[in-house]
C-alpha cells in the first residue's frame, strides 16, 4: 500500500504545517499512530498552556476540534473548540476552512455559509482562500438540495463564492464538483459539460475518462436530456447513472429524489442499477462509519464481522440487479467498481472508488520484468482508516495485488502538482514557506538532540522545495504554458515514484513468491522509488514523513531507511557538499546529491546486481 503524506511531496506548510512545539508534536505522532486518547490530553495540555507559542495553541484547539467531529460526531464540542482555536488569532483562515466544513457535514447549512463569508476576512493566501470558498459553496448547495426545490437565493450564493476562486483554485477537484453540483441544479447542461471535464482533467475532443467507454461522445447530450425542463424518466435515469458510475452519488441521489425516478423511471436497466448503488452506499457508509469511530475509540479489530457487513451489503445489491457469481465481484463489474476489504496497517479497512482508467502497463526493475493491469479509481467509496484518521495529512494512494496489478487513488495525486505550482514563483504559500522554514529548521535540531531518528519538518521541505525546483526547471517556460507543462511533469514525476515504481515493486515482489512481511515489501518498495524515480528528492521527501516512529508498516520502513541514510553519512562525510561538521548529520539530508541518495537505496536493496 503506497502512502502519500501531505507533507511530504509539498512544502508541509501547503496542507497541514506540523506544529513547532515539541508537546504539540507529540500530540500529532499520538494522534498519527492511533493513540486518539492520548493525542486529546496532550493537545488539552498545549490549547491551555499559555507558555505555548500561539501555533501551537491555535493548531492544539483545530486538532481536538477534529476529534470531537471526525470521532466523537460530538458538533456542541466541536465547535466550542474551533471558537477557542480562533480566539488564539493564529492561523484563522484554517480554523475558518475547518469550521465550514464541520458545519456543512453536521447539516448547519446556513451557518456554513455565514462562517465562510466572514472568514474569507481572514485569509492572505489565496489558495487557503480557496478552500475556505468551496466549503462555503457546497454548503450553498447542500442547503439547496435540501430545499423542495433549488432556491435561487442559494446557487447565488454558491455562484458567487466560486467565482472568486484563483486560476489553480479552479483546477482542483473539490471546486470542479461543486460546479458541476451548481449547473445540475441550474439545470445548466454547458455549465456541467464543462465542470465535468475540468474534475476529470479532459483534454479537447475528451468527454470521458478512459474507462467509462459506453458514455463517449454521449457525455454532452446526456446532461442536455436529463436537464431538460420536460425531461423523459429515461432520459433522467441516464443522467443518475452516469453521475453514479462516476461517483458523484450525492448528485445521482438528488437527481432521483427530484426526479421520482423510484417510481417513474421503474424498471429501466439504468435505474435500477442506480437504485442497488444508491442502496449499497447507503448501507456501506454507514458500517463504515462506525467501524472507524469504534477503532478511534479502542473498539476490536473486527475484521470479520466488517466482511460479513459487507458481502451483505453486496448480496443484497447482486440480488437487486440479478447478477451470479461472487456478489461482490459481480456488482463491482456492474457498477464499475474496483476495491479491497481487508487489513491495512492492521486495522479493517476497505480501500472501493470508481474506477476511471483501467489498461496494460509494462514495469521492469534490476532486469525483473512484468506486465501490470493499471486502475485509477476517483471519488472513492471509503480509502481504509488510516486514511479516514488522517483526515487529509496524508492517505493511501495506492496499492498492488495479485502479483499483476496496480491501483492508483486518483485525488491523493490532483492536488498536489497545484500546490507545488505556488512555489515555484512569488505567491503568499512561497511567502509563508520562507517565513516558517527556521522555525522547522530549529523543530529539526530539537527533535534531534532527544532522539537519533525522527520525523524533520524542515529536512522535509528543503527537500521537497528542491524537488519542486528540479521539476521546474526540467518543465521551462512560463505563463500558461510553463503552468501546464510543469503540472503534467510534476504529475508524471510523482505517479511514477509512488504506483509505477512503489506498486510496482510491489506486484514484482509478489510474483518471485518471497514471503515478505507488510514492512519488508514497504522497505523494499521504497528503496525501488530511491534508486529508480527520475527525483529522488520527492520519495526521500516522504520516507521522512510524520509516520517515522510509528509501529506500522510504512513506519517501521521509514525508520530503518532514514537510519540506513544517517549511517551512511556518518562514514562518508568527506564525499557531503557543504556539510557542516557541528550540525546533526540528518538535518542536513537534503545535502546528499540525487546519485547518492541513489547509491545509498542501491546498496541496501537486495536486488541490487553485486
Amino acid at each position: 500500500m503506497k502512502l502519500l503524506s501531505g507533507a511530504g511531496l509539498v512544502a508541509s506548510i501547503l496542507i497541514a504545517a506540523p506544529a513547532l512545539s515539541a508537546s504539540f508534536q507529540d500530540g500529532l505522532t499520538a494522534y498519527t499512530a492511533n493513540r486518539v486518547d492520548e493525542a486529546r490530553r496532550i493537545y488539552e495540555q498545549v490549547r491551555q498552556d499559555d507558555a505555548a507559542p500561539a501555533k501551537a495553541r491555535a493548531d492544539a484547539g483545530r486538532e481536538l476540534a477534529r476529534i470531537a467531529w471526525l470521532v466523537d460526531r460530538d458538533l456542541a464540542t466541536a465547535e466550542r473548540r474551533l471558537r477557542e482555536a480562533d480566539s488564539v488569532g493564529h492561523d484563522r483562515c484554517r480554523t475558518a476552512r475547518l469550521y465550514v466544513r464541520v458545519l456543512r457535514e453536521g447539516r448547519a447549512f446556513r451557518r456554513a455559509v455565514e462562517v465562510a463569508r466572514s472568514g474569507l476576512a481572514l485569509c492572505e493566501d489565496p489558495a487557503e482562500a480557496d478552500e475556505v470558498r468551496v466549503e462555503g459553496a457546497l454548503g450553498a448547495l447542500a442547503e439547496a438540495m435540501h430545499d423542495s426545490a433549488p432556491g435561487s437565493a442559494h446557487l447565488a450564493e454558491a455562484r458567487s463564492l466560486l467565482a472568486g476562486l484563483s486560476e489553480s483554485g479552479k483546477a482542483a477537484l473539490p471546486a470542479n464538483a461543486a460546479t458541476l453540483r451548481l449547473a445540475l441544479l441550474s439545470a445548466d447542461p454547458d455549465g456541467a459539460l464543462n465542470a465535468w471535464r475540468g474534475y476529470f482533467w479532459l483534454g479537447d475532443g475528451q468527454d470521458a475518462p478512459q474507462a467509462m467507454a459506453a458514455w463517449r461522445d454521449k457525455v454532452g447530450g446526456t446532461f442536455a436530456a436529463g436537464l431538460h425542463a420536460t425531461a423523459h424518466p429515461r432520459d433522467q435515469a441516464a443522467l443518475a447513472e452516469m453521475l453514479m458510475r462516476a461517483g458523484f452519488h450525492e448528485d445521482a441521489a438528488w437527481l432521483a429524489r427530484e426526479g421520482d425516478l423510484a417510481r417513474r423511471a421503474k424498471g429501466s436497466p439504468a435505474w435500477t442499477r442506480t437504485a442497488a448503488y444508491l442502496d449499497l452506499r447507503l448501507g456501506f457508509d454507514a458500517a463504515t462509519h462506525a467501524l472507524n469511530r469504534s477503532l478511534a475509540k479502542g473498539g476490536a479489530r473486527d475484521m470479520a464481522g466488517y466482511q460479513t457487513q459487507v458481502q451483505r451489503l453486496t448480496t443484497a445489491a447482486a440480488a437487486a440487479l440479478g447478477v451470479g457469481g461472487d456478489p461482490r465481484q459481480a456488482v463491482f463489474d456492474q457498477l464499475g467498481l474496483y476495491g479491497t476489504v481487508g487489513l491495512t496497517g492492521g486495522y479493517p479497512s476497505a480501500h472501493i472508488g470508481h474506477v476511471v482508467r483501467d489498461e496494460r502497463r509494462s514495469v521492469e526493475q534490476y532486469g525483473r520484468r512484468g506486465e501490470v493491469r493499471f486502475i485509477v479509481v476517483d471519488n472513492v467509496l471509503a480509502n481504509g482508516f488510516e486514511s479516514w484518521l488522517w483526515d487529509g495529512r496524508a492517505t493511501a494512494g495506492g496499492w498492488a495485488e495479485n502479483g499483476s496489478t496496480i491501483i492508483q487513488v486518483r485525488p491523493a495525486y490532483t492536488d498536489r502538482p497545484l500546490k507545488a505550482w505556488l512555489m515555484t514563483h512569488d505567491t503568499p504559500a512561497r511567502r509563508r514557506w520562507e517565513q516558517e522554514l527556521p522555525a522547522l529548521e530549529q523543530r529539526d535540531l530539537e527533535v534531534l538532540a532527544a532522539s537519533r531518528i525522527a520525523y524533520l519538518p524542515g529536512v522535509d521541505a528543503r527537500l521537497s522545495r528542491q524537488g519542486i525546483e528540479q521539476i521546474a526547471s526540467r518543465a521551462g517556460g512560463s505563463g500558461a504554458a510553463g503552468r501546464g507543462a510543469f503540472l503534467d511533469e510534476y504529475e508524471r514525476a510523482v505517479s511514477q515514484h509512488s504506483i509505477f515504481i512503489h506498486e510496482g515493486r510491489h506486484v514484482l515482489d509478489q510474483a518471485s513468491g518471497e514471503s515478505l512481511s507488510p514492512e519488508e515489501l514497504e522497505y523494499r518498495a521504497k528503496l525501488s522509488e530511491l534508486a529508480l524515480a527520475d527525483y529522488p528528492r520527492l520519495p526521500l521527501a516522504g520516507i521522512n514523513g510524520d509516520t517515522i516512529g510509528t509501529d506500522t508498516p510504512h513506519g517501521r520502513a521509514n525508520s530503518r531507511i532514514i537510519a540506513a541514510y544517517a549511517q551512511w553519512m556518518a562514514a562518508h562525510r568527506d564525499a557531503i557538499p557543504g556539510l557542516d561538521p557541528k550540525a546533526p548529520l540528518l538535518a542536513q539530508l537534503d545535502r546528499l546529491s540525487d546519485d547518492q541518495i541513489r547509491a545509498v537505496a542501491r546498496s541496501l536493496d537486495p536486488w541490487t546486481p553485486s
